[in-house]
């Protein structure tokens, strides 16, 4: 897939909400559709735009995301697009639940990867842009609630893959995650290097 945004741009591209995630559908579907042993790949666009801006992305069995050198995978600054139906993605309170879909989400898949020498920034330092703290607050201002208010943060993982096996994470560079970078959680065979 072509990347529709440069990267100097994306705050304003985003700007509206309801602009959020305009490169979403196009990348999941790409996803969903990639048949197993192939990799959907994020290219630099014909216009030299670098970059895709997404909201959560699952992946498949068998597929792998491929992020090219010079594109960056931003996540979007909205947590509408994150919550996972509780209403509370994107603040900060005091429910443990938790509330907010990863960038990247894989579950009960094998055989599937995320590589290229490209980006996925988080923009965890970017002011959101709805919900009570939009115009206020980033994804970290509200992730030290936690710390100065001892309040629950409700904020997304970059990359989350559980109960899965033979997983790979090869030469990116994950940068501004809102929470964590990469959380496996019964995973078996995880190969991870050359990450920044």
């Amino acid at each position: 897939l072509a990347a529709q945004v440069i990267n100097a741009v994306v705050e304003g591209v985003d700007a509206d909400p309801a602009y959020s995630a305009p490169d979403t559908l196009r990348i999941q579907d790409a996803i969903s559709d990639c048949p197993a042993g192939s990799a959907v790949q994020l290219v630099t666009g014909a216009h030299g735009e670098s970059g895709f801006l997404s909201g959560p992305l699952t992946l498949k069995s068998g597929v792998t995301l491929w992020i090219d050198r010079g594109v960056t995978l931003f996540g979007s600054r909205n947590p509408r697009d994150y919550d996972n139906g509780l209403g509370t993605c994107g603040i900060a309170n005091t429910d443990k639940g938790k509330s907010c879909k990863p960038l990247i989400y894989g579950n009960a898949i094998s055989n599937s990867g995320v590589v290229g020498d490209g980006k996925i920034d988080g923009r965890g330092g970017s002011v959101l842009t709805a919900g009570p703290n939009a115009g206020k607050r980033s994804w970290w201002d509200v992730a030290y609630q936690n710390v100065s208010q001892g309040l629950v943060q409700h904020a997304p993982r970059l990359l989350q893959i559980d109960n899965s096996k033979d997983f790979t994470l090869y030469a990116l560079t994950l940068e501004n995650s809102p929470n964590f970078h990469v959380v496996t959680d019964n995973v078996s065979g995880v190969t991870a290097w050359g990450i920044k």
